[in-house]
């Protein structure tokens, strides 16, 4: 039986839907097309339970090949459970019943089809584990096996000679001293200058205040109250604070490097890890109570926070520039590891409880909008083309033969999340790989002209983050790490 560890989380989870477009747009003929398989088998591969009380049990199923078609069907113990429309995707189900399910052993069972690929049944333990039972009577032991022959003893290898020492070398004579030069004749005082109109101000930057900037290997950005402040609401111990954002979302996937039969590079995704959150609690706010300030609720909830024990859930809020809000970073399991001074106010750091695995614990909740009004800044901006994700022009920031480094603004982000997220829950063996084209254009008039492109093949993404723009949804920057097995530039 498989038997799994749930745990009771809070009335924001409950509310966590997902809402992940991703967009279909043909790729360039210059792109060799993705094969699509056939429906892959389905599989369960983990339950966990979002909710569990007298109104309801809200069951996270995860696995891979879910996506059918049509609406999955599920069953816990017997009973059907609620599935709505945009509830499922490939890697994930979110199934409700009507009401509280009592503790004990069940079985769920997921069909898509008729096939019988498309059944898959998962036995899972709701609520306490059982006490260990007794030991059971040693079974007798068995019989002693026959003594294998005695390997043949290798040859001694013949012992090499020992070089001969090289002679010493003699010490060189000193030098003799060098006469003083004469003092050279004073030069003539030079114009007065006018006065200054700027300041000089020096600054040594202390790489500990910066989290993630080494490792990252980009350049380092100050905390800026305007460009990257957000509410935040952590259960009990902030509501609606104003906080600095220093280290955004992230997560990173494990690259695990292969070769095809020919040799060629063919790399795989291995785990997956949520990446530190860090913020400052901007000092002084307002008098007037409008926001209010948690830098002492939240040095409260730190100091008495027990290592290990379930941590209260983190909501970052984006809002547009009306002021409703655009959408939300949902963080789970991330405990509280240090609160040291900062630049803007008291700096605190959240790091993920549990180690790399292929369970994703941050959510983006409302998904980015798509706009009409592309941006291209000719200077830095590729036209890049992904196979099934958007074509859009991103700043490349690095390009080598089998890496890409992209950085999106809010209006071009449209479907790099879910790609990535898909990756780092179900790996390249279940989500695939995909093709890619970096393509340089100029301006043509009211359009533009291709001159030249590259093609990348077998990507994924590695690493993503949204690193600037909190304050709000226009000013967003995401980056975007991809690796390849390889590239070839285009044909003309």
């Amino acid at each position: 039986m498989k038997t799994i560890l749930v745990s009771r989380l809070s009335s924001i989870e409950r509310a966590v839907t997902f809402f992940l477009g991703i967009y279909l747009i043909a790729a360039s003929p210059h792109v060799l097309a993705d094969t699509k398989n056939s429906t892959p088998q389905l599989e369960i591969t983990s339950v966990e339970v979002i909710q569990s009380d007298s109104s309801s049990t809200q069951l996270m199923i995860n696995g891979v090949g879910i996506d059918n078609g049509a609406i999955p069907w599920v069953t816990l113990g017997g009973s059907y459970l609620y599935v709505c429309g945009t509830c499922y995707s490939d890697s994930y189900i979110l199934a409700e019943a009507d009401n509280n399910v009592p503790a004990g052993d069940y079985r769920i069972v997921v069909k898509t089809g008729s096939a019988e690929k498309d059944y898959d049944s998962y036995d899972f333990t709701l609520g306490a584990v059982g006490p260990q039972g007794e030991p059971g009577i040693d079974g007798a032991p068995g019989l002693t096996g026959a003594d294998g022959e005695q390997g043949l003893t290798g040859a001694h290898g013949a012992q090499g000679l020992t070089g001969a020492d090289g002679a010493q070398g003699l010490t060189g004579a000193d030098g003799e001293q060098g006469l003083t030069g004469a003092d050279g004749e004073q030069g003539l005082p030079g114009e007065q200058g006018s006065p200054g109109t700027g300041q000089t101000i020096n600054l040594t930057i202390d790489p500990v205040q910066f989290p993630g900037i080494v490792a990252q290997n980009f350049n380092a950005l100050f905390p800026d109250v305007e460009l990257n402040s957000v509410k935040v609401e952590i259960p009990s111990v902030c509501n609606g604070g104003q906080v600095v954002i220093i280290n955004g979302p992230a997560i990173e996937t494990q690259v695990v490097e292969g070769f095809d039969g020919a040799g060629n590079p063919f790399n795989d995704s291995g785990l997956s890890q949520e990446l530190p959150l860090v913020f400052e609690v901007i000092t002084p706010t307002p008098d007037d109570g409008s926001i209010p300030n948690c830098s002492s609720t939240l040095q409260a909830y730190f100091d008495g926070y027990v290592p290990g024990s379930e941590p209260a859930p983190i909501e970052l809020i984006i809002t547009r520039t009306a002021g409703d809000e655009a959408f939300r970073w949902n963080l789970f399991r991330f405990q509280p590891e240090s609160s040291t001074p900062g630049l803007v106010g008291q700096r605190f750091t959240f790091s993920q409880l549990d180690g790399p695995d292929n369970l994703m614990r941050i959510v983006r909740i409302g998904g980015i909008e798509s706009r009409s009004n592309i941006s291209f800044n000719p200077v830095t901006d590729k036209r890049v083309e992904i196979s099934g994700v958007n074509e859009l022009y991103p700043a490349v920031i690095e390009a080598t033969d089998r890496r890409l480094t992209l950085v999106y603004d809010y209006s071009e982000s449209t479907g790099i999340w879910s790609w990535a997220s898909e990756i780092a829950t179900s790996g390249t063996t279940g989500a695939g790989k995909r093709s890619i084209s970096v393509v340089t254009v100029i301006p043509d008039g009211p359009s533009v002209q291709e001159i030249s492109r590259v093609n990348y093949f077998e990507c994924f993404p590695v690493k993503f983050e949204q690193f600037a723009g909190f304050v709000q949804d226009l000013q967003i920057k995401e980056r975007l790490i991809i690796d390849c097995s390889l590239s070839t530039p285009g044909v003309y």
